[in-house]
This record gives C-alpha cells, structure tokens and sequence, in this order.
C-alpha cells in the first residue's frame, strides 16, 4: 500500500458540494445535487456467484465435519470398546432400565436369541440342524445302494415293471430331485471353515460346483427306461434291436450317481463324522489314509468289472462276445461277477494275463480306455502310496505329527470327551492358519528384502493387514514386525476369552465376532468390544492380573499375540508404544468406572428387589386392618342409629368394638414406627 494517498469524504463535505451545486433563481441549470448523482451500482454477478459458492463450501465443510465426528466415533467404539447403555447423555438412569438390565441379566439369552433370529432370516439350513442330518443319512444308504447294487442291477439283470426294486429305483430319482432344492438353502463351509448363509452365496456356489453333475444324476432314468420298452413293444421288427440296446444305456447313466460319493465324504468330513469314527476306532492318520485308498479301489474295480460285463448285454450276447467266446454263458451270477473283476483287476494294474480278451469292437473300445485309465491309475496309486509311506505333504505330515502327540496327552490325562474335541479342533484350525512349522517361516521372512517384507505382511493371511482398523496408520516397519508374530486363535459362543485373576499373557485383534466384558459372579455385560477392535494389553504394561472377564457373545477369530513378543516389538517402536500406553491408561479408566456403575446397579437392584418385598408384605398387612377398621366404622353407624331404641346390651358391644378398634390403631402404629 505504500505510495498511494486516501482521501476521507465526510458528511460535512458532501454538503458543501450540494450547496455549491444548487441552481441560480432563473437560471435555467437543471443540474440535481452531487448526491443525488451518485447511482448505487448493481452487485457485480461475481458476487452472486460468490455467495453460491459460499454456501455450497459450507455444506460441503459441513459434510466433511460429520463424516469427521463419525469416523473418530467409530475409531473411538472400536479402540474403547462400548459403554453399558445405563446413562443417558444427562448423566442419570435411563428410564427404561428395567428393560435394559434384565437383558444384561439375561446376557447368554440374549445374544443366542439374537444369533438365532439373524440365522432364521437368512433362511438357511445349517450344517448341524437335525433335518440335514436325517436327510443325508437317508441320502447316504441311497448313495450306497447306486454304488453298490446298481452296478449289479444294471449288468446282470433285466428290469421288471413295476417290481419292488423299481418302486425303490423311482423313490431314489424322487429323493435326489428334491436334494438339488435342498442344496440350494443348505449352508456351506468355505476355504477357512466359515459356515456361509448367506443365501445368494449358496446359490453361486452351488451353481459353480455340483449342481451340474446333481442334476444329471436326478434324471429319472427308471422312467426313460420305462418309455423305452414301451416303444420297443409298439415298434416295426426291423427297428427291434436297436431299441433294445438303446434301452440299455439309460441304465448306464445310472452309474453318474457315483460320483455323489465325493460330495457326501466332504460332506461328514466338515460334520466332524468322519473324525468321530476315527476317534471311536482309535484310528491313526496313515491307516485311515489306507483305508480310503482300499474303499476307492473297491468301488473302481466293482465298476469296471459290471461294465465289462454290460459290453456283452449290449451286443446282445452275440458269438464274438467274450461271455459266448469262453462259454461262460450258463454260469451263475455269482461265478460271472467274479470273473469280470478278475478282468478289471488284470486291467486296470496293466498285467493282462490274457485269458480273456476282446474281440468285438465295444469290447475292444472298453478295453482300450480302461487300459488308459488303468495306467493312470496304476501311476496314482504308486504315487499316492508313495507319499503316503514317505509323508512327504508337510502340512499333513505336521498335523498328523501334532494328533499323534495329542493323542497321547488325551490317553495319559484321560481328560473329557468334549475337553478332548476342544483340543483337537484348536490344533487343527492353528495349523489350517499357520500351516508347518511356524520357525522356519518366520526365519525366511526375515531374509526377504525390507519392501517385499512389507508386501507379503499386507498379504498375509487374506490381506487382514488392509481389513483390519487396529493396523491402520501403523507405521511400515511396525506392520512388519508385528504380523509375523500374530497367532490365529478361535472361540465358541459363550465361552471365555479369559477370567477375572488369570495370568495376562496375550494380548487379542478381533477379526470376527464380538465380546463382552462381564462381571464375574453375575455374569452381567458392561462393556463390548466389537470386530476390528483389540484388547487385553492393559495387563501386559501393568503386568498384574486379569483385571475383568471377558466372553465371546458369538464365535469369535482372532489373532493373538504374547507378552513377550509384544512388549519387544514395542520396544522398537517407542512412540507405538507411548500410544499404546496412554490408550491402554484411558481403557483401564473407563472400565473401572463402567464395572463401579454397573456394581451399583446390581447393589440397587437386589436393594430394591428387598424393598419391594417389604412393601408388598406391609400394603397386604395395612389392607387387611383397613378392611377391619371400615367394618367396625359400619358397625358403629348402625349402632349410633339404634342407640336409642336398644338397652345395655347395645352399649357393652358398642364398647368391645372400641377397644378392638384400639387395639387395631395400636398395631398399625407398631408397626409403622418399626419401618
């Protein structure tokens, strides 16, 4: 501003210029005061413009002020964890606290109403309800009897309508078209265990795995079978044998249902049969591993030697069929099953004694696809037996390792047999996470470059590094150093995370689920901590004791750290760690005075659940004598209106009903004066 001169124009100014300007008598100067020719200019559209703007920066500043207090609220909920919902924003008892305490009582209640209710909408049928455990117990002896004796039906005998073995036939083709319905509200297990009920889910999934292959072993083939003999009965003789073996391969389809097998073994194996037999049996990995390899040789050898025997059914038995070749044909059912596995096992393991041999052309293409399946087979079997004697799958050979010793602890403790399930489900989710040996993976982490370490850190178990708030503006290095450290835990439903006096040695991320911080005796929730959140370091800085219990209100994940590895990491990353602390000072405050809030409460509650009582026990006492003080008031009226038409006799009574009376007052005001 230096150089330029201002110039103040006052009033007094202004006046002066008018009075100058003002015209001469007749003069003919129209000119109007100085003033007066001051025109007030319009506000520029930049102005305009300018206010529009200003508003529009407000609502957005405004926007950006809630989307703030929102974010910081819910860093707050997750770092903190909730309050117990008893005060209001004024600081007094909520009014419904009847309502809200009783829920707090009624905790375990509570959230399992609450689990239930979010399961029954998504309308799902779970792994472990009854009706799916009847159902593929039902789905299982049909399995079976595809597996095993449809083979043979479909080989060896002709179909006879409507016989007792049909009927059966048609019921199976019913029952497995309802099972594709049923499919499509069942629930599944993913890659990690997770239960998903989600219903859009379960219909993607299905759709991409067995819907396909379920709905070509739903074909009622008993009926195509059916439709087929009705045409061969109605139709020209020329066309005859064609028909008939054309009606022969409805049956062959049959054979798809097998395949059914994998699915229902995926099926028990989640539903922990599978390892309930094992446990029965005293079963160790390998043999059960041996015994699946022997089942699955069975059910291959089974169907191979009907099929060989089918390829003569459908050339109609003609002379160059091997059954007619090598005179076979009046032999039993019996003799001719066991010489087509004999067949199928010469086969299939390429040794081909050639005692029987193909000569017709279904037979020789039989026999050519079954000697390349043999050799595939023969390859899978010697493989899979070699690794079964070497081990060489690390991670099976670790938890088969990890079951082994578990075993043997089970057997020298004789714990329960649900402390036992317990047991072996942990192993098997921490080295479902973890995979082998944890050491060796931590070593080769560390020998990876500084910015490859931070990489595969973040994508580490699914990327949980991106999902989960607790990492959030941590710094580089800490994520580095702190994931490799984390251990995978998991809890069920109304179990404890840990209890009121026990030893603090881990600190807890939640990845899924929710828990509450419970008081010890009554088991009433005062605060949660929801998923994202972390808890239990505030022992870890102090190292005392638990200071509070805490339960899982639903089946939780989470990752786990210790004390030791905590406090070292921390003490790399000394502002994490004055961050920590000064969080962990705040958390410990506000749970002492959430637990001293809600012991009050419980304290007045009982207090006044007694009061209640008294009370009770007093308005019955008051309401009895009042009743009796009316009746002798009602006795005394008649008495006032009959005094003078009654004698001494009316007067004696009058005077007993006044010292009743006495004596009645008397005894109330006892027992007031006791209150």
């Amino acid at each position: 501003m230096a150089g330029r001169k201002f110039v103040l124009i006052t009033p007094e100014m202004i006046t002066d210029i008018d009075k100058r300007t003002v015209p001469q008598r007749g003069s003919r100067n129209n000119s109007k005061p100085f003033v007066s020719l001051l025109k007030p200019l319009s506000p520029p559209k930049q102005v305009v413009l300018n206010t529009k703007y200003k508003r529009l920066w407000r609502k957005a500043l405004f926007h950006i002020k809630v989307q703030s207090i929102l974010e910081k609220f819910r860093n707050d909920l997750l770092v903190y964890g909730t309050s117990h919902h008893v005060l209001d924003m004024n600081n007094q008892f909520r009014d419904n606290l009847d309502y809200i305490f009783n829920r707090k009582r009624a905790m375990q209640l509570t959230f399992a109403s609450k689990t239930k209710y979010n399961k029954k909408i998504k309308f799902a049928l779970k792994n472990d309800s009854k009706f799916l455990k009847y159902w593929n117990f039902f789905l299982t002896i049909f399995i079976l009897y595809v597996v095993i004796i449809m083979p043979i039906r479909v080989a060896f005998y002709e179909n006879v309508y409507w016989d007792f073995m049909t009927v059966i036939d048609t019921v199976i083709d019913i029952f497995f078209i309802l099972d594709i319905i049923v499919n499509f509200i069942s629930s599944y297990k993913d890659n990690e265990q997770n239960e998903i009920c989600d219903m859009k889910k379960i219909v993607i999934h299905y759709l991409k795995t067995w819907f396909l292959m379920d709905v070509i072993a739903s074909i009622p083939f008993g009926l195509i079978d059916y439709s087929i003999d009705l045409q061969t009965t109605t139709a020209k003789v020329s066309r005859y044998n064609k028909l008939v073996r054309a009606s022969k391969l409805p049956r062959l389809y049959r054979i798809i249902r097998v395949f059914r097998v994998v699915k229902l073994i995926k099926y028990y194996a989640q539903g922990n049969v599978i390892n309930n037999f094992v446990e029965f049996f005293q079963l160790n990995a390998r043999v059960l591993k041996f015994a699946q390899f022997l089942l699955t040789v069975f059910f291959f050898v089974h169907f191979i030697g009907c099929f060989w025997y089918f390829s003569a059914v459908v050339d109609e038995f003609s002379p160059d069929t091997w059954v007619v070749r090598y005179e076979m044909m009046d032999l039993d059912k019996g003799a001719l099953y066991l010489t087509c596995i004999y067949w199928a096992i010469t086969t299939i393991t390429t040794v081909g004694y050639g005692d029987i041999s193909a000569k017709t052309s279904l037979e020789k293409t039989i026999a050519i696809i079954l000697m390349l399946c043999g050799v595939g087979f023969y390859s899978f079997t010697i493989g899979s037996l070699s690794s079964f004697l070497s081990a060489v799958d690390t991670r099976d050979s670790v938890l088969a390792q990890k079951m082994a010793a578990v075993n043997e602890f089970i057997r020298e403790t004789n714990v329960s047999g649900e402390m036992k399930q317990k047991i072996r489900q942990a192993i098997k989710f921490s080295n479902r996470k973890l995979g082998a040996v944890w050491s060796d993976k931590n070593s080769l982490f560390k020998e990876l470059p500084k910015n490859l370490r931070y990489e595969v850190a973040l994508s580490m178990y699914g990327g949980i590094a991106k999902q989960l708030p607790f990492f959030k503006d941590k710094d580089s290095a800490f994520i580095v150093a702190i994931i490799p450290s984390l251990a995978p835990l998991k809890i069920n439903t109304d179990e404890f995370v840990y209890h009121l006096g026990d030893y603090a040695d881990y600190a807890y991320i939640i990845v899924d689920g929710r828990v509450s911080l419970v008081t010890e005796s009554e088991h009433i929730a005062y605060k949660s901590y929801l998923k994202g959140g972390f808890f239990g370091e505030i022992e870890l800085f102090t190292s005392s004791i638990r200071e509070e219990s805490i339960v899982a209100t639903m089946e939780c994940e989470f990752f786990v750290i210790s004390k030791k590895d905590f406090l070292s990491i921390l003490d790399d990353f000394p502002l994490e760690k004055i961050k920590f602390k000064k969080t962990a000072a705040i958390k410990q405050q506000q749970n002492n005075n959430l637990k001293n809030e809600i012991k009050s409460l419980i304290r007045f509650w009982i207090k006044q659940g007694t009061l209640n009582e008294l009370k009770g026990r007093d308005f019955d006492f008051l309401s009895t004598r009042e009743n009796e003080i009316k009746k002798i008031s009602t006795d005394l009226t008649i008495i006032n209106d009959d005094f003078n038409k009654n004698s001494k006799e009316i007067l004696y009574e009058l005077q007993n009903k006044v010292n009743r009376m006495e004596k009645t007052l008397e005894a109330i005001l006892e027992k007031v004066s006791s209150k």
